[in-house]
């Protein structure tokens, strides 16, 4: 009988030692998966930044789908001119809600006189780094740099001829210099857009805006030339 229990205890033991070993792998591979996972973050700039005015809206959409985001950092760069325009922490959740996971929308603005740049081109790089334990504990890091042009000074607008006199439901023209290479421009009468148009006459910066007064218009309660450029100024 005592050989008989021996010999069953030896040939269970290579049978508990594999389910063992199986759950000891099981649970590293579980903790690995969980908490060492290496898919970076995503981050994306939905706004055209190839130029920044006076004021330019930055709007961005982060996330990451695995361990959830924990850092992300916006710097604007120009020679040695560096400045943190946007720093925000996030919170780990345990176990992670989808709504922590899920991708987020970020907006802010970016002044440049007021942070100390020039006129001339920068380099804005965004940083964004997750929850994983992956990387020696500092997580998945994703870095997504690129160049932009920032251009402060509005266009310039010389106004050549306009009418002095409208009746009610009468018409006229405005003809002016633009500089500054101005993407949208026009007449602004009482509220209403009035485009405007080159002369036609060779000149590539002087144009023309044909309007009307309408009858029932008591006057001219708003009436103005604008003119913004592709910074937005």
């Amino acid at each position: 009988m005592n050989n008989r229990s021996k010999k069953n205890r030896k040939s269970k033991s290579p049978i508990l030692f594999t389910i063992l070993l199986l759950i000891i792998v099981g649970a590293g591979a579980f903790v690995y998966i969980t908490y060492f996972e290496g898919e970076k973050p995503t981050v994306e700039i939905l706004t055209d930044t190839t130029y920044l005015g006076a004021k330019t809206t930055i709007k961005l959409k982060a996330g990451d789908a695995k361990s959830g985001l924990k850092h992300l950092k916006v710097i604007m760069t120009q020679g040695e001119t560096s400045k943190e325009i946007f720093n925000k922490n996030f919170a780990k959740q345990t176990p992670p809600t989808p709504e922590s996971l899920a991708p987020q929308t970020f907006t802010f603005n970016i002044l440049p006189k007021k942070l100390g740049f020039k006129e001339g081109e920068v380099t804005i790089t965004t940083e964004v780094t997750d929850h994983s334990l992956s990387g020696y504990f500092k997580g998945n890091k994703t870095v997504l740099s690129q160049k932009a042009t920032i251009d402060t000074s509005a266009p310039k607008i010389n106004i050549l001829h306009s009418e002095r006199y409208i009746r009610q439901g009468g018409s006229g023209i405005i003809i002016y210099r633009l500089s500054g290479n101005p993407t949208d421009f026009g007449l602004n009468l009482n509220g209403t857009t009035h485009p405007g148009f080159l002369v036609g006459d060779g000149r590539d910066d002087v144009y023309i805006t044909y309007f009307g007064l309408p009858y029932y218009a008591e006057g001219f309660t708003n009436a103005f030339i604008f003119a913004s450029d592709q910074a937005g100024n």
